[in-house]
């Protein structure tokens, strides 16, 4: 019900990119970018050193790690 009242700028505000650090069942694999629940995020992912908040920066780092991998 509470989805209903919220704009699209407020429900991208609940979650955020964040790069995997290990494949997790049902969520990803290891260096995929989700986006996953800003609570979920922090509360669990980070807490558990599962996944790191994707900063530019970091993106940038995963797209070359990507890069070298197809060679």
């Amino acid at each position: 019900m509470r989805d209903a009242f919220l704009s699209t700028l407020q429900k991208e505000e609940l979650f955020m990119k964040v790069i995997l650090k290990e494949n997790i069942k049902g969520v990803g694999k290891k260096d995929e970018i989700i986006n996953a629940a800003d609570g979920y995020a922090r509360n669990y992912l980070f807490v558990k050193g599962l996944a790191v908040e994707a900063t530019p920066r970091k993106l940038s780092k995963i797209t070359i790690k990507k890069k070298c991998r197809k060679f």
